[in-house]
């Protein structure tokens, strides 16, 4: 099943390529998804302090994204953290590292990739910034609308280029947290 909008970029499935971008109308399978995921990976790090949030566009009711699920998990220390990435590699997960974004460790699972973890420190600015664009996104339809017009836009530039898609949306995500940061008087590192 597809969702047209002069093309074949939307599509239903769970998984994307590499490198593809692909967006999907907005499944309630995600969430169940997540939980069902949330459930392994707490269990795989039941030993380490550690919090599981849903992020990405996937945590969003309604808005169409790419069927890859972004799970976000704070953890207090960088020690836990490179502690929470081996646990994962055990649970078939691949490490990328930082993959370019500093105090950040990315994992991916599936060929093509179903999900994203993210592990950071909690209460650092990528966790602050991740849940203000996200809780931003579900609280405010004309922001949702207008990213979703972004990624849309993007998805048909870039079909095989995540890199520029994601660059692409940038400017938008910044602006989005930091009225975001501004609304709830918080200050990001």
């Amino acid at each position: 099943m597809s969702l047209q909008y002069g093309s074949s970029f939307l599509e239903m499935e769970l998984g994307l390529p590499k490198n593809v971008v692909r967006l999907a109308p907005y499944s309630p399978e995600w969430p169940m998804l997540f939980e069902k995921e949330k459930a392994r990976l707490s269990d795989s790090l039941r030993l380490l302090d550690h919090v599981v949030e849903h992020i990405g566009s996937t945590a969003v009711p309604g808005l169409h994204a790419k069927p890859v699920l972004d799970i976000m998990i704070g953890l207090p220390n960088l020690q836990e953290m490179e502690a929470a990435d081996a646990e994962l590699v055990k649970l078939g997960y691949e490490a990328k590292g930082e993959k370019g974004v500093p105090g950040r460790l990315f994992l991916t699972l599936g060929d093509p990739c179903l999900y994203h973890v993210h592990l950071t420190q909690l209460h650092s600015a990528f966790w602050y910034e991740h849940l203000l664009f996200r809780d931003s996104l579900r609280q405010q339809e004309t922001v949702a609308s207008n990213y979703l017009a972004i990624k849309i836009r993007l998805a048909q530039a870039y079909p095989n280029d995540r890199d520029s898609y994601t660059r692409g949306k940038a400017d938008f995500i910044e602006h989005v947290i930091a009225e975001a940061g501004a609304r709830y008087a918080i200050a990001l590192f």
